[in-house]
């Protein structure tokens, strides 16, 4: 199964805990938070993308590719 993205690593934690045959599932190819563009379909938040604070990673946006280098590397 292919998870492209889901909030507080819980696609890699339900993957962690088949693989340990603590749960019941498929093999998961998980791919963490989701990497968008700011005012993109991943992003959620109520505030304009000029009037956002996104300093954190795991919420991860990239206006530029330069700026997607940050939210990869935490990934």
């Amino acid at each position: 199964m292919r998870n492209v993205g889901a909030d507080d690593f819980l696609d890699i934690g339900l993957r962690n805990a088949i693989e340990r045959a603590l749960s019941e599932g498929p093999a998961m190819l998980a791919a963490g938070h989701a990497i968008g563009s700011t005012g993109g379909h991943c992003d959620n938040s109520p505030f304009h993308p000029i009037e956002s604070n996104r300093a954190a990673p795991s919420k991860a946006f990239a206006t530029a590719p330069t700026s997607a280098a940050r939210p990869v590397r935490y990934h």
